[in-house]
């Protein structure tokens, strides 16, 4: 039985500065980064928008935001992001024009008559990721006009091969466009580049092995018509990374959160994008959101079980080198956040099945005391947990019936989570122990 929740070439030119303040701290000076541009996904789920996460306690409020901790407990040099080394969030590319005021778009993405709905969520991934803004298209052709949103002056752009492009002209596109001071903005789901893009394409290398990519140098003003929404989906999905912060910076900006490893995380310097278009335009798109809310991306909760977990540890102190950061691939992660549809609802999001759930997204009602369906932010060290899981089936709805009993046990000093899923659909008064199939993760 399933239970239904609530519904639902312009020629090269030398770039002007842009429109828009270099952050109000000074950077660290790396030279490298270790982010990519976005390849083109085929996942056609939608998620709808967050509610804000509760602040851990003994009787939490579901209206509080996610906390902001001054210290990571697990034990990080907290001095790490400071060290006169290659900083994890340096722009990716070398010569982007510094912003000359503070950083904003100048121009709508999209006309807001043209959009049904713009929700927040994992869609069908299962780790907090930088594009988790989706936007349901209300034409009925399913296509509109997507523009640049503020100058552009580098552009990363990935598709299929060749032949793909000269037997199906609405062949999606995975768009990184580069904006002042190194952010940028990610689009995916999009088709039919405009005729200034091909032009600009028309003159730059491409390299073309599976795909074919495009990575150039250009400058694309305010307002330039530049892909259209996919026919396939009916939605598009949009992401803005904000380089060059700290994650203490990162912090104080909309919709992020808190990471405890923000460079082994997908959205570790991702920001709510809805925040940063000038009113009326941001007014416009708020009112088309699930819900109040655009974030957190990030819902790490020292000291507690909500949050990123990964396969391998962290180091204490900062590893200088991307090659030595080990960003763990989506299905070697687990990760527990507050569902983004329901506040007293939880969601354990599963990259594979090692410990007895398979790959998908589970949910459970929580309960603010006991050991029993607890919220991942009140699951501490010194006892083992019990929570019954139903399958998600979307961002809206799930199986009414537990499907399986999740047993954990957080460390000590809080850095390694170990879990256990069994076919139980109830998890009784307890003890609660391991059946041998158990699984560890880590901060």
């Amino acid at each position: 039985m399933v239970a239904k929740v609530e519904v639902e070439p312009m020629p090269k030119k030398d770039p002007p500065k842009p429109q828009p303040t270099k952050p109000p701290t000074p950077k660290p000076n790396p030279t490298e980064a270790p982010t990519t541009a976005p390849a083109a996904v085929k996942a056609t789920e939608v998620a709808p928008a967050s509610t804000p996460l509760p602040t851990p306690s003994d009787t939490p409020t579901p209206t509080q935001v996610i906390p902001t901790p001054v210290e990571i407990t697990r034990g990080i040099d907290p001095t790490w992001e400071e060290q006169e080394v290659l900083f994890w969030n340096e722009p990716m590319w070398k010569g982007l024009p510094e912003c000359t005021t503070e950083f904003g778009f100048s121009h709508q993405l999209v006309a807001a008559e043209s959009v049904g709905q713009i929700m927040f969520g994992p869609g069908s991934h299962v780790w907090p990721h930088e594009h988790m803004t989706y936007w349901a298209v209300a034409d009925e052709t399913g296509v509109v006009q997507l523009y640049a949103p503020t100058d552009i002056f580098r552009i990363d752009l990935r598709t299929g091969s060749l032949s793909d492009l000269e037997r199906d002209p609405y062949t999606e596109w995975g768009v990184a466009l580069y904006l002042c001071d190194g952010h940028a903005l990610g689009l995916g789901h999009v088709a039919e580049p405009s005729d200034v893009i091909l032009a600009i394409l028309a003159e730059a290398e491409r390299e073309c092995d599976v795909g074919c990519r495009w990575n150039t140098e250009t400058f694309i003003p305010a307002g330039t018509p530049i892909f259209k929404s996919s026919h396939y989906v009916r939605a598009f999905d949009v992401g803005l990374r904000i380089a060059g912060l700290t994650a203490k910076q990162l912090q104080e900006l909309p919709g992020y959160g808190y990471s405890i490893t923000p460079w082994r995380a997908p959205g570790g310097n991702a920001v709510c994008s809805l925040e940063y278009f000038p009113e009326p335009i941001r007014s416009d798109y708020l009112n088309l959101l699930h819900s109040s809310t655009c974030g957190p991306f990030n819902q790490d909760v020292p000291g507690t079980a909500m949050g990123y977990w990964m396969p391998s540890p962290s180091p204490d102190i900062f590893p200088s080198l991307p090659s030595e950061r080990d960003v763990p691939a989506e299905e070697e992660i687990i990760w527990l956040h507050q569902t983004v549809t329901e506040s007293t609802m939880h969601t354990i999001s599963v990259g594979s099945a090692t410990f007895g759930l398979d790959f998908g997204h589970y949910v459970y009602t929580t309960s603010s005391s006991g050991l029993v369906n607890s919220r991942w932010d009140l699951v501490k060290p010194g006892h083992t947990y019990c929570t019954e899981l139903r399958t998600k089936i979307n961002q809206y709805m799930w199986e009414d019936d537990v499907e399986r009993i999740l047993i954990s046990r957080l460390s000590e000093d809080g850095a390694s989570l170990t879990v256990e899923a069994t076919n139980n659909d109830k998890c009784g008064d307890g003890p609660w122990p391991f059946q041998g199939g158990e699984r560890t993760f880590y901060r």
